[in-house]
C-alpha cells in the first residue's frame, strides 16, 4: 500500500514537472528579461521624465531588422536585444545592464561577449526623437502614434460617412446558441472609484471621429459587478479604475473593422464573429491615482496599435509593468482575462453562457427600446 502511494506521488510529480516545462517556456522568456513583480509590495518608483523619453524601440537606419529595446528596470536603464524575432521580444534574447554617465549625450557602457562597448544616446536637431550609436551603427527611436500622451491614429480606408452608411444598413450574424438574457447595467450608476473617459463619445480616439451620442458605459450585470469588485480592491492601493469603453453596438465594430488596414486588423474585432464588447461582456480600462486624479502610465496609450500594447511587453518602465500586472491579477480574480494584444481590454468569462450580439444605441438601451 505504501509502495503504491509513493508511486502515485511520483507520477503526480512527473506530470506537474512536464506541465511546468511545456507551459512555462514563453513566460520564462519574459522573466529572463525582467524581474518578477510582487504586486503585494510597494510599486516601483516612477522614473524621471528624461529617462522615460529615451526608452523604447531603436532601429538601425540602414537595416530595420537590426533592432533592440531600451527600457528601465528597478532604477537602471537596460538593453534588450532579439536576434531571431526583431519585431517582438519573446525569446532568444540577450540582456545587458547599462551604466549611465553624466554627459549631454548619454553614454552607456555595455558588456557584450566579455568586451565593453559604448552606446551613446542623443537628440538630433529639432526632431522629438532620440538616436543612438552602437557598434559604429546609427539607430533611430521608433515613434508610435500616441507618444507624449497623444492619441494613436490610423488612416481609415474609407470615409466616415461611407463606413457608417454600410454598417448601419448591415445586420449582426445570427447565432442560435446565444440564448442568455441580456441585462445591461450602467457602470456610472453602481458606485466604486471609477472615472470615465469614453473615447468613442468624442473624436479623441484612433479613428478621430465621434461614434456615441452620450459618454455611457454598460456591461451585463455579472460583468459590471465584477468590475466594481476590482475597483473596491484597487482602492486599497490608492488606485481607481479609468473606464474607456464597455458595451459597443455591433455596427460600430463593423465601422472599425472596415476602416482598419489589414496589417492592423488584430486590434479590431471581426464583425462576422462579433466582439465581446457587442455582447456587453468586455471592458477597456486603465488606472488613475486616487489622491491626484492623474492617469497611471501603463507603458502605452489606450487603443495604441503597436507592440507596446501587448500585455507582456517587456519595454517601458518597471512602474508601468507593475501596474499592468496588478490590474491583470485582480481582473483575473474577478473572472476576466486580458486580450492578448491589448493590456486594457478584459473579457468576462461566462463558461456555457453566451449573450447575443447587440446592436442597440445607448439611447435605445436607456429607454428600453
Amino acid at each position: 500500500m505504501k509502495t503504491q502511494f509513493k508511486f502515485t506521488k511520483f507520477i503526480i510529480f512527473i506530470v506537474t514537472l512536464v506541465f511546468i516545462l511545456t507551459n512555462g517556456i514563453q513566460a520564462g522568456a519574459f522573466q529572463n528579461a525582467c524581474s518578477h513583480y510582487d504586486i503585494f509590495k510597494t510599486a516601483p518608483a516612477k522614473p524621471a521624465k528624461e529617462i522615460v523619453e529615451m526608452l523604447g524601440r531603436y532601429v538601425n537606419i540602414k537595416n530595420e531588422k537590426d533592432t533592440f529595446l531600451i527600457f528601465e528596470e528597478s532604477g537602471e536603464i537596460k538593453m534588450l536585444r532579439d536576434k531571431e524575432k526583431p519585431a517582438f521580444i519573446l525569446e532568444n534574447i540577450e540582456y545587458w545592464n547599462l551604466n549611465n554617465s553624466t554627459n549631454e549625450t548619454k553614454i552607456f557602457k555595455i558588456m557584450v561577449n566579455g568586451k565593453i562597448n559604448n552606446l551613446s544616446i542623443f537628440k538630433s536637431g529639432n526632431f522629438n526623437k532620440f538616436y543612438c550609436r552602437f557598434n559604429e551603427k546609427t539607430y533611430k527611436q521608433v515613434i508610435y502614434g500616441g507618444e507624449n500622451g497623444g492619441t494613436y491614429k490610423i488612416k481609415p480606408l474609407k470615409s466616415i460617412n461611407e463606413l457608417r452608411k454600410a454598417a448601419v444598413s448591415a445586420k449582426p450574424p445570427r447565432e442560435s446558441d446565444a440564448t442568455a438574457e441580456c441585462y445591461l447595467v450602467s457602470l456610472r450608476e453602481i458606485g466604486g472609484n471609477m472615472k470615465f473617459d469614453i473615447r468613442y463619445a468624442t473624436d479623441n480616439n484612433f479613428m478621430g471621429e465621434k461614434f456615441y451620442e452620450t459618454p455611457d458605459a454598460f456591461l451585463q450585470k455579472p460583468a459590471a459587478y465584477a468590475v466594481l469588485y476590482v475597483a473596491n480592491i484597487l482602492s486599497r492601493y490608492g488606485l481607481g479604475i479609468m473606464v474607456y469603453d464597455a458595451y459597443r453596438p455591433w455596427y460600430v465594430t463593423k465601422m472599425f473593422y472596415d476602416a482598419t488596414p489589414d496589417a492592423q486588423k488584430n486590434f479590431v474585432a471581426d464583425p462576422s464573429k462579433g466582439s465581446r464588447h457587442n455582447r456587453g461582456t468586455a471592458v477597456d480600462i486603465g488606472l488613475y491615482d486616487l489622491k491626484t486624479g492623474e492617469l497611471i502610465d501603463m507603458g502605452s496609450g489606450y487603443d495604441e496599435f503597436s507592440e507596446r500594447a501587448l500585455p507582456a511587453y517587456p519595454g517601458s518602465t518597471s512602474y508601468s509593468r507593475w501596474h499592468r500586472k496588478l490590474l491583470e491579477y485582480y481582473m483575473n480574480k474577478a473572472g476576466f482575462t486580458v486580450y492578448e494584444d491589448e493590456w486594457w481590454h478584459f473579457d468576462y468569462k461566462l463558461n456555457i453562457v453566451k449573450y447575443p450580439l447587440i446592436n442597440k444605441t445607448f439611447e435605445q438601451i436607456k429607454t428600453g427600446k
